[in-house]
């Protein structure tokens, strides 16, 4: 059993080779504690309080994330402080942002990139860039159902130059928002229909886009669990009070599912970036 009763800062999830975890701060101690939980078939109990505060920051040359210092408190709609923003140094729309890019997204920049496929379910393929070293994590980050590298780069620009030329397909998004991967998850990956899809895309991307270096599809669903959703689970992601009580059966990505009884729900857990939480995990389910 995992019983927290002193509120947590909710900072993200992330994955990792024992499975999808969730990113806590304790910040009632000194230095804050940084704690990373696995909720995926433990009994939930989760309720979500107003107070928001800086979620940490991220080093691009160690790969490592750290709580903020200042355990600033959060008033605007942002998830980091100016401190820890500017620690990061970076800036995801970095092609429109050529005189502002900080030195360590620089080095960033500088190391082998891929283009990736990303499958969310039928219909729904994006296409993105990545470091080679954490493209795995990006593409378990966005909860992406299967995916494909389609293209090998030797840095950031080269990458984000294929990019805009995919993008440019009527059939492929540059972002997939979480409630579409929601509604995606409604319909059962039947995994040579995605392969199927995710190649015949990847070919006419290849017209588009000559000399393309396109991969074997990985199948990345189990990952996540139980990520079955039916039309009737009840999203909870806009209640107020937002709370959750339940089994958790699946986390991809931002989404995480979970039942109750009979009952099913899912929620965005954008929905608790930076709030205080309070959290209680029970291994195995508590008895219904």
């Amino acid at each position: 059993m995992h019983a927290f009763p002193v509120k947590r800062v909710y900072c993200g999830n992330g994955y990792d080779e024992e499975g999808p975890f969730l990113t806590l701060d304790r910040i009632d101690v000194t230095p804050t504690i940084r704690e990373r939980v696995r909720p995926l078939n433990c009994h939930v109990s989760l309720r979500r309080m107003k107070a928001r505060y800086c979620v940490g920051r991220y080093d691009l040359d160690t790969f490592k994330d750290e709580s903020c210092p200042l355990r600033a408190k959060l008033t605007g709609p942002d998830d980091v402080c100016p401190d820890c923003f500017r620690a990061i140094g970076f800036n995801p729309a970095f092609y429109n942002a050529r005189d502002r890019i900080s030195d360590k997204q620089l080095r960033y920049n500088r190391l082998p990139h891929v283009v990736y496929l990303a499958w969310f379910g039928p219909g729904i393929l994006k296409v993105g860039i990545s470091s080679r070293p954490r493209a795995m994590h990006r593409l378990l980050g966005q909860g992406a159902r299967a995916a494909a590298i389609i293209a090998e780069a030797s840095n950031a620009e080269a990458a984000r130059a294929i990019e805009a030329k995919a993008v440019k397909h009527p059939g492929i998004r540059e972002t997939v928002r979480t409630a579409q991967k929601i509604a995606g998850f409604e319909v059962p990956m039947v995994w040579p229909d995605a392969v199927r899809e995710m190649m015949a895309m990847a070919a006419q991307l290849e017209a588009m886009v000559p000399g393309l270096t396109i991969t074997p599809a990985m199948n990345l669903e189990g990952y996540y669990g139980d990520c079955a959703i039916d039309p009737f689970f009840a999203n909870l992601t806009d209640s107020k009070p937002l709370e959750l009580e339940g089994t958790c059966v699946g986390l991809a990505g931002a989404v995480m599912i979970g039942r109750s009884n009979a009952r099913g729900w899912v929620v965005d857990t954008h929905a608790l970036t930076g709030h205080l939480i309070e959290l209680r995990l029970t291994n195995p389910p508590e008895p219904a």
